[in-house]
């Protein structure tokens, strides 16, 4: 019992760490800085960071967000992005169970990888898509024993994201699906399969659309991510799929 415990609180520490290191590489990538020496340091004082205070959410909350040395604010999204992952780990967790989460690790990395990239720096790279949509073409199958059916999934999504951009260009002299788009919709299309890829689309579209209008980003001028969108509906599809099928990977 008491392995088992263990065993699932450190996958639930596992997210909302990836959540903190792949915000600190993303903004120290903007800041052209190095991403792979040297330790974690305060941006205003540069004083080296103690372990403790790498700590995901707790570190933020016994600090009270504020650096310990030069009491400078950090940068609240951290707090938020940890939290976030936080709370849809252990969500995740209770609904597929210790053994579905630990192998869907790979997964939920990646699309959080994806969708804070996409929010913070409005594009999705080819480094995280490609690598996401070979591990659902080699991990996904164990699922369901069926590779072609995944693969056919990753080539339909391509294929009509791949339409939908064409044709919304042709008729708005714009683009409506960035490149980076239409391949997170084929590595879901990998993860999820052919049947279930449509309803990552739609339920993308669905979750999008009332942000757009809310935050008035439908404009050329302030193009909307729609990466964190999908990210989020592959995700809870693919934990649906698993909680609904009763499967184990």
């Amino acid at each position: 019992m008491l392995l088992h415990w263990s065993t699932n609180l450190a996958e639930l520490a596992a997210v909302p760490c990836i959540a903190s290191f792949v915000g600190t590489v993303i903004d120290r990538g903007a800041l052209g800085k190095s991403i792979g020496l040297g330790r974690s340091r305060c941006d205003c004082c540069q004083k080296v960071l103690p372990m403790p205070d790498l700590i995901p959410v707790a570190s933020f909350i016994v600090l009270q967000g504020h650096c310990r040395f030069c009491t400078a604010a950090i940068p609240t999204r951290y707090f938020l992005a940890e939290t976030s992952a936080l709370l849809l780990s252990a969500a995740s967790l209770a609904v597929i169970g210790g053994v579905n989460f630990l192998m869907s690790l790979p997964l939920a990395s990646l699309l959080f990888a994806l969708a804070y990239f996409d929010f913070r720096r409005g594009r999705l790279p080819d480094a995280l898509t490609l690598p996401l949509c070979a591990l659902g073409l080699t991990i996904a199958p164990f699922k369901t024993g069926a590779f072609v059916d995944h693969l056919i999934g990753a080539g339909l999504a391509f294929t009509v994201a791949a339409s939908i951009a064409k044709v919304y260009h042709a008729l708005r002299n714009r683009d409506g699906l960035g490149g980076g788009d239409i391949k997170l919709l084929a590595a879901a299309g990998a993860w999820v399969g052919s049947d279930s890829v449509f309803v990552v689309l739609l339920l993308s579209c669905a979750a999008a659309l009332p942000y757009a209008l809310v935050t008035g980003r439908i404009s050329k001028s302030s193009p909307l991510p729609f990466g964190p969108f999908i990210a989020a509906t592959t995700w809870a599809t693919w934990c649906w799929q698993i909680s609904s099928d009763g499967a184990r990977l």
